[in-house]
């Protein structure tokens, strides 16, 4: 296993990638204990101590800018490498016809967002959603009543247009 302190996520991610993850996962299946850290970034590769058992190993991984060689820095004899497929899993298709969420009475007080928006042009997306949170949370109950109806009667409207999707899903699947 890599620890990574101080390294964002992608570059652990594209640490993983590497050859050497390979090799670490090949020894770990033969029964070795494989600890690793890296606690360097250089200009186009990385500083690494491995563990292996009990023995100690520093070295760099290092990935030229330039891919002239297929090869690593770091080269240990005698590994069988995972190979992977490369093929990406596909999404689900949406069904289209599906119903619209429906909204909790907060989504409908956050509509208002957009006057913010107005009044205040110069300030960050996530500080229109702030400010908006906590106006909700200082509003009166009796105003929060206003926006949870709203959301009632939004939740009719859900709970019917599931009602008709699954007529028409269930008419359509006894047809076929």
């Amino acid at each position: 296993m890599l620890h990574a302190p101080d390294c964002s996520f992608y570059v652990i991610q594209r640490l993983l990638t590497l050859f050497v993850l390979n090799s670490l996962v090949y020894l770990e299946s033969k029964g070795l204990q494989v600890e690793g850290t890296i606690y360097g970034k250089i200009d186009s590769g990385y500083l690494v101590c491995v563990k292996v058992g009990s023995e100690l190993c520093n070295g760099v991984i290092y990935h030229p800018k330039e891919q002239a060689s297929s090869c690593n820095a770091i080269v240990l004899d005698n590994l069988q490498p995972h190979h992977y497929s490369g093929r990406r899993m596909r999404r689900k298709e949406r069904d289209l016809n599906l119903p619209k969420p429906r909204w909790n009475g907060y989504f409908f007080y956050a509509e208002k967002k957009t006057i913010l928006k107005s009044l205040y042009p110069t300030r960050k997306r996530w500080e229109f959603t702030k400010m908006t949170a906590k106006s909700w949370n200082n509003l009166p109950p009796k105003e929060k009543m206003v926006y949870k109806n709203y959301a009632k009667k939004d939740k009719e409207r859900h709970q019917k247009e599931w009602k008709e999707y699954n007529e028409i899903v269930t008419t359509a699947s006894s047809c076929n």
